[in-house]
């Protein structure tokens, strides 16, 4: 199941890697998150939560809960990332920080040929231009 997953990764990576997850009386995962770390700095990866419990707001719990663990036993730790995203989404995060910096994504295309290939037939973006990257996302 989903749990074994993400204990393997722990296993395999624990020096790389942090794996929080909350899970039910039932074994049942609720919300997990991937962070990856290094000697000071976490950045969040990825977060997932079972849409059953989402009334619940069980990612506000489980970054609450990580963030704690972090401050309390983890002190080489002094940062933690969790990116930007849409409107709501920075909203969410500031919940735990007002601190903010700004970041830059990299875009480079390591084969065109291959990459221009997964463009959609009906899209009018152009590499030239540093349009939306990465093409092949865009549903137009």
């Amino acid at each position: 199941n989903s749990i074994n997953l993400f204990l393997l990764l722990l296993l395999i990576n624990s020096d790389k890697f942090f794996f929080p997850t909350i899970v039910n009386k039932n074994d049942e995962l609720l919300s997990a998150a991937i962070y990856l770390k290094n000697s000071f700095f976490v950045d969040l990866y990825l977060t997932a939560s079972n849409s059953k419990y989402l009334n619940l707001y069980i990612n506000h719990y489980l970054f609450s809960c990580f963030i704690d663990d972090i401050i309390s036993n983890n002190k080489k730790i002094k940062i933690i990332h969790y990116g930007g995203g849409t409107d709501s989404l920075v909203q969410f995060k500031k919940g735990f920080s007002n601190d903010t910096k700004d970041y830059y994504i990299a875009k480079h295309i390591l084969d065109e040929e291959k990459y221009l290939k997964l463009m959609p037939k009906k899209s009018n973006l152009n590499i030239e231009n540093n349009e939306y990257f990465p093409i092949f996302n865009l549903n137009k």
